[in-house]
């Protein structure tokens, strides 16, 4: 149907249907059926023209022909004025017909093309959650935001919409070339070669064009998506700063090349319509010049006209409609590959491991030999081995770049040691059992996400607000030294606490990621510079609070301030990703 779309993007598109649901197939090759039923009574409609052109002149003549004289009789037609009545009430008929065929038509294309839209923004979605934790921080997280928000959508308009509505178009033109053959071989051959032709050459100048465009319009969403994060998400300093001029004028540059580029593949897909209806004009000009030239009947060049007149006006948006989809696809060919890319990351098979291996945490966690290096080039752990007992608390220190985050991030099993292992009680953690040891812990960061909902939901993220435990709410609130400032609050646990939580302090945010972490009932707690935004006072009284809370629960904190490390047992100091000493609290306060 597009011999003119390159192998590759026939490659990407094939890719794209394979993402499709089983459902959304069916509904798509239903449409399919539909649209080619809707091409057959478009066909009658055209068809229609000419017996109705001759009827309206010399009605008489229908009566020449036996069997039709004879149905017209069994239908008691006797005069031409009965025939014409009749003629223009099926034609009247056929085109309202085909009228409501295209409405039909033109409503189930579109709710089908953005039905499988959001199938692929879900999918899309869900494929970026659940991929591993090395798979976000090597990648900016407004690249796949883009995706989901704005190439997805591209992708619904510019190239799954027109494609749906092309297949429609690719019929009716077919039957279209064949009704105006049959009655004039010569004459419609010969315009629609000249049509074809016409965008042919329109396409091959515009290839390049196209291509480029195609990246600019991939470069430009990514790089908006990326300048209005930076905005929002540093207003406080922009504002201290003065630097809306900054950033306003970056996301101009951007948003004109992008708009630019826009236009310009609007330019590219809207001009041939213009070359094409005048050459449409030219030709039944011609067409008329020749055939009066030959001495043909004026009847006969009447109808030829007519019919080719209307054939002209029916035709030529759907050859636009077609070259337009063309056009589309190549222009969008990057944010269709980014899309796939994303698609083509499936979820890890931990995910769909239904029967859990029993993972029991009743010893220790170990580091065995444990190195790790983010590329071959940058090595950050180097050869690490220690234990954690169940139960105990254990403090790391370390200048900044140490690797003290990295070490936690492998505890957690968010990241897989580069060489070594790590073992819980005789366990060896693995991409196949990783999930489980999660599920066991809990962590608090030192940047909080907070949703701009309740302080219920944020303390039970995740967890939909019925099936919230408000008993355990309370009793975790209270571990975190925050119940009494939130009963002091008008709208109490069901106060908003704003985008990031900007109606709160940062030391009642740190405490809220508190309350989140015990509520999840974990034996691993993971503190990265958890408490850093309390006070002595209140961080004496939650550390305190989390002793009695659940003394067997296993705690591992990093923290530059030392008091916090006051209640560890061992505390492990790093430097240059190597462990420099194992010390206790008494060695560290006096180095």
């Amino acid at each position: 149907m597009f011999p003119f779309i390159p192998r590759d993007l026939l490659i990407l598109l094939k890719k794209l249907w394979s993402n499709f649901s089983t459902q959304r197939r069916k509904q798509l090759l239903f449409l399919i059926i539909f649209t080619v039923f809707g091409a057959f009574i478009d066909l009658l409609t055209i068809g229609m023209i000419f017996p109705f052109l001759a009827i309206l002149t010399t009605p008489e003549i229908v009566f020449d022909y036996p069997i039709i004289k004879d149905i017209l009789i069994f239908f008691n037609i006797n005069d031409s004025s009965s025939l014409i009545f009749i003629i223009t009430f099926l034609f009247i008929f056929f085109v309202f017909v085909s009228t409501i065929m295209r409405v039909a038509i033109l409503y189930a294309n579109t709710r089908l093309a953005y039905a499988s839209g959001a199938d692929l923004s879900i999918k899309v979605y869900e494929n970026v959650l659940y991929q591993p934790y090395n798979f976000h921080i090597s990648r900016n997280s407004s690249e796949s935001i883009s995706i989901i928000l704005v190439k997805i959508n591209n992708i619904i308009n510019s190239v799954m919409l027109p494609i749906i509505t092309a297949i429609g178009s690719f019929f009716v033109v077919i039957s279209f070339c064949i009704t105006i053959t049959l009655v004039n071989p010569l004459v419609s051959i010969s315009i629609f070669s000249c049509f074809l032709i016409l965008y042919i050459i329109v396409s091959i100048i515009s290839t390049k064009k196209l291509k480029y465009l195609g990246k600019v319009l991939s470069e430009q969403q990514n790089k908006i998506t990326k300048s209005l994060h930076e905005g929002f998400g540093a207003i406080k300093d922009i504002l201290l700063n003065n630097l809306q001029p900054i950033y306003v004028n970056k996301h101009r540059l951007t948003d004109y090349k992008l708009r630019k580029a826009q236009g310009n593949n609007v330019i590219i897909a809207s001009t041939p319509r213009y070359i094409i209806e005048s050459f449409g004009m030219i030709s039944i000009a011609a067409v008329a010049y020749f055939l009066i030239s030959l001495d043909f009947d004026s009847l006969f060049i009447l109808q030829t006209l007519g019919l080719l007149a209307v054939s002209a006006q029916r035709l030529l948006p759907l050859l636009q409609q077609m070259y337009h989809t063309r056009t589309n696809i190549k222009a969008h060919k990057n944010n269709l590959k980014d899309v796939i890319s994303l698609l083509d990351h499936r979820i890890p098979k931990c995910y769909n491991i239904k029967s859990l291996s029993g993972l029991k945490f009743e010893k220790f966690i170990e580091f065995d030999n444990v190195c790790f290096n983010y590329d071959e080039h940058t090595e950050i752990l180097k050869s690490l081995s220690f234990k954690i007992n169940k139960g105990s608390r254990v403090g790391l220190v370390g200048p900044t770049g140490s690797g003290k985050s990295t070490i936690l991030d492998l505890l957690m099993g968010l990241l897989q040691p580069t060489d070594g292992h790590l073992f819980i009680d005789e366990t060896k953690i693995n991409n196949t059992n990783s999930l489980e040891w999660q599920r066991k812990i809990a962590h608090v960061p030192q940047n909080i996400y907070l949703s701009d909902s309740s302080i219920s939901e944020n303390i039970a993220l995740g967890v939909e607000e019925k099936d919230i435990n408000y008993d355990r709410i309370k009793l975790v609130s209270r571990a975190a030294s925050l119940y009494d400032f939130i009963v002091s609050l008008p709208n109490g646990f069901n106060t908003i606490v704003g985008e990031r939580g900007t109606k709160l302090s940062g030391g009642q945010r740190q405490r809220i990621a508190i309350a989140r972490a015990l509520y999840r009932d974990a034996e691993f707690l993971v503190f990265d510079e958890g408490t850093s935004s309390l006070d002595l006072e209140t961080e004496k009284k939650v550390m305190e609070s989390i002793e009695n809370f659940n003394p067997l629960l296993t705690i591992v904190m990093v923290a530059h301030r030392l008091t916090t490390l006051k209640n560890c047992e061992k505390i492990i100091e790093i430097e240059n990703g190597k462990i420099k000493a194992f010390l206790d609290y008494k060695t560290l306060n006096k180095n």
